[in-house]
This record gives C-alpha cells, sequence and structure tokens, in this order.
C-alpha cells in the first residue's frame, strides 16, 4: 500500500505560479500525493490589489521574481483543473486556523504520514523537494541548537541565537524552510508535519486566547506591503501569533524541539523555496533581511529570470 502525502495550502495571495509549482514538484515511488487549499478569501480580491503592489515594485532579483510569481491569479477553476481541492473557510486565526479546518475535514488525517503546511505567497526553485524530503535522500538537515538549551544533553553547550548544526536526515517531526534567527521558531509558512505529531498534539493546533476575527473580510489589514503599518485601534495580526506560542510551549514541555529541522540555516530561503512575506518575496522589513536578500542573490536563478 502506498504512503499518503498531503499539501495543505493557505489561500490569500494566489498566484497560479506557485500552485503549479507545487503539482510540478516529482512524486517519490510508493507515494500518493493530494492537494488542498484551505481559502479566507476568495481570488477575485486580489488581482487589482497584487497589479497596484507589483507596479511599484523597484528593479531588483527579488523584485523579478515577485513579477514572474505574480503574472497570473489563480481563479477557483484553475486551482481545480491543475488537481487542487478548494474549501472557503471563515477567516478566525489566519493560517494556524487553515490547518485546523483541514483537519476538521480530514479527520483520518492519520492516513496521510506527512503534510506540507505552507503559505501561498512562496516560490519553489526546482522540481525535486518531495523526493528529496519524502524519500530521505538529503544527506544533512539542520537544527537550530538555540532551541535545546533547556534539554539536559546540551545545558553545557551554551548555544546562542545564531548557532545551528548540520545534522544526519534522521527521525525528525517538522520540518522547516529556514531557522528563524534568534529564537527556537518557526515562521508558520512553509513547514512538513509528521502526522503522528499532530495526534500527539491532540489532533489539532490550540487557538486559546486568540481573539482577533477577521471573517469576511478580505483586505490586508493596513499590511499590504512592507508590514510597518499597524491598525489604528484595536488587535493586530500579532495576536494570530498566539497558536504558534502555545505550539512551542506543547513542544518544551514534551522535549520534542530537538525533532525540529530545518532545510536551511537562513531565514525564508533555502535551496528548494523562497517565502514570502506579506505576499512579498522583496519584503525584507524584518531584521533577518539582509541575510536572507544575501542567500537569494547566491541562489543559480539565472534560467528561472531569464
Amino acid at each position: 500500500m502506498k504512503k499518503k502525502f498531503a499539501v495543505v495550502v493557505s489561500g490569500w495571495h494566489f498566484p497560479l505560479k506557485f500552485y503549479e509549482q507545487v503539482v510540478q514538484q516529482k512524486v517519490p515511488d510508493g507515494w500518493d500525493i493530494e492537494y488542498f487549499c484551505v481559502s479566507h478569501r476568495d481570488p477575485s480580491y486580489v488581482i487589482s490589489e497584487k497589479l497596484n503592489i507589483i507596479s511599484q515594485l523597484e528593479d531588483s532579483r527579488l523584485c523579478d521574481l515577485d513579477r514572474i510569481l505574480y503574472e497570473k491569479i489563480a481563479t477557483v477553476d484553475d486551482l481545480k483543473q491543475l488537481g487542487w481541492k478548494y474549501y472557503l473557510e471563515p477567516n478566525t486565526c489566519g493560517d494556524w486556523v487553515v490547518t485546523n479546518q483541514w483537519l476538521d475535514r480530514y479527520p483520518n488525517y492519520r492516513d496521510y504520514k506527512t503534510l506540507l503546511l505552507t503559505h501561498d505567497d512562496n516560490f519553489l526553485i526546482g522540481d525535486e523537494l518531495f523526493l528529496d524530503v519524502l524519500d530521505n535522500r538529503l544527506d544533512i538537515l539542520i537544527r537550530n541548537d538555540y532551541s535545546v538549551n533547556h534539554m539536559p544533553e546540551f545545558l553545557d553547550k551554551n548555544y546562542g541565537p545564531n548557532d545551528y548544526s548540520q545534522l544526519p536526515m534522521d527521525d525528525w517531526n517538522v520540518l522547516s524552510n529556514g531557522i528563524v534567527n534568534n529564537t527556537g521558531g518557526l515562521r508558520g509558512s512553509f513547514d512538513f508535519f509528521k502526522t503522528s505529531l499532530i495526534e500527539r498534539m491532540g489532533g489539532k493546533f490550540s487557538l486559546d486566547g486568540v481573539e482577533l476575527d477577521r471573517t469576511g473580510e478580505t483586505d490586508n489589514m493596513d499590511m499590504e506591503y512592507y508590514g510597518a503599518r499597524i491598525p489604528s485601534s484595536g488587535l493586530s495580526m500579532k495576536d494570530w501569533e498566539k497558536p504558534l506560542n502555545k505550539f512551542f510551549g506543547f513542544m518544551y514541555d514534551n522535549e520534542l524541539l530537538n525533532t525540529i529541522r530545518y532545510l536551511s540555516p537562513v531565514y525564508r530561503v533555502s535551496n528548494y523555496c523562497i517565502e514570502g512575506e506579506r505576499g512579498l518575496l522583496s519584503n525584507m522589513a524584518t531584521p533577518q533581511g539582509v541575510y536572507y536578500n544575501n542567500m537569494v542573490n547566491q541562489l543559480n536563478l539565472e534560467s528561472i529570470l531569464e
């Protein structure tokens, strides 16, 4: 019997290019792959928004990639023709509730050995990501050493925020794209999860304490571009980081942070994926942006940018 793998995408920005890149990934022998888009707004709202933003971009490698990524906005019909199952759900907690909404629809989620939980403002490089991850073809993965300082076997190491190790591709529970510098965290934007871990978590992410509910809203909450603006009143999207904090509390309490691995030591970028920030690859608002930009400039992307 074949093993099953599911890709669960948070539908918000809808670049057709990304959805095509996912289904164009080579499938390893012995695996069946299914594709799901859990959307929090109809793609039709994105067209004018992205045309306006893309028209303001400068000339740079990352801006060129944004122009390629958003050359066409996907419609629901486009997604279905590519093989995606599409669901529109209420936006009660951004990306973290997307996974719970998918889990509610698929209570037999353990039928899938692994999930890829991802935003849709990402850009994939090459077509062998699933081969390398699912067939364990990678020689090494990255561990964020700073995240394991509390564990008894590492207490004497005194790891700093930017310390990391390169380790064999041993047993992992979460495989994320790139380390979030100065934390032991995830961005929650491109992560492989073993369903055995989700079962251990109780079959869902905790949304305890979340107050912000954007059901029916279709704008970017005054954070369309560089994310420097915040709402003039009320809750900000920071409220939606509570599930991530709860997740890391669970991983800490259960001595599982050592089972989180990364494809790259650099924030938002690996040899397989460049992650967007609030919809744009060229957004470098965060402090780690300089490291991200430097690595993107080192990638061999000439065939893509021609």
